[in-house]
């Protein structure tokens, strides 16, 4: 009977180290695997992969709660991010400095800390029970400063007219240079004969002259292998 016993208290003991490696394991796991969460055009964050909702409030204000890992993120992005800053300071009342800009609050022990860049205009107020978890929220934050559409689209604008300015004078320089060279060479094979067309009733009228330069001077050339590409 014993050994039954032995064997028994044996088993229990084995099952449930097993239920504390397995419960610490899920635990530690969740708290390492993160993901980015945008919170606007120009601020991303690393937060726990865990599942959070977000409510949206008066003046712009995004708040993401992550209530499994005790974790709140609040964003506001306007002028002056005046609602963020008036709910920081009544946080902050009633709060002792634990270390840099990290405080926490006397009655709910909640860390908290309030981040602003003033070059995106980006306000966070991020609250934690864990102060380690706090801690890589705040190092995982990034700002990025966006492009505007103006910009953009001007320095579009100036490269392809550039662009085509060039184009248009490589191609009048070429098609000049071409042009001379076949002149050359059909004086050159007959220096003393010069063709004269007499005039006649049925000949055709004649063309007037045009101030741009015909493309067809003596035979067809091949803009495509003037300019060195294909349309």
């Amino acid at each position: 009977m014993k050994e039954k016993e032995i064997l028994v208290i044996s088993i229990i003991a084995i099952l449930a180290i097993i239920v504390c490696i397995t419960a610490f394991l899920m635990v530690n796991s969740n708290q390492e695997n993160y993901e980015t969460l945008r919170i606007s055009n120009s601020c991303t964050v690393d937060v726990p992969n865990v599942n959070n909702t977000m409510e949206r409030m008066d003046g712009g204000i995004s708040k993401y709660i992550f209530d499994s890992v005790n974790l709140n993120i609040t964003h506001q992005k306007s002028g002056n991010n005046t609602q963020l800053k008036s709910m920081n300071a009544e946080l902050l009342k009633n709060s002792e400095k634990v270390e840099g800009d990290i405080y926490r609050e006397s009655d709910s022990k909640v860390y908290l800390t309030f981040i602003e860049n003033k070059n995106t205009g980006d306000a966070l107020l991020i609250t934690s029970l864990d102060l380690d978890l706090l801690k890589k929220v705040v190092n995982n934050i990034k700002f990025t400063k966006p492009l505007t559409s103006n910009s953009t689209a001007n320095d579009t604008s100036s490269a392809g007219s550039n662009q085509t300015g060039n184009g248009v004078s490589e191609l009048i320089n070429k098609y000049n240079e071409v042009a001379g060279q076949q002149n050359n060479n059909q004086s050159s094979s007959n220096p003393e004969t010069i063709p004269v067309q007499e005039e006649s009733s049925n000949s055709q009228p004649t063309q007037e002259s045009s101030e741009y330069p015909s493309f067809i001077p003596y035979k067809k050339i091949d803009i495509r292998k003037i300019l060195g590409m294909s349309f």
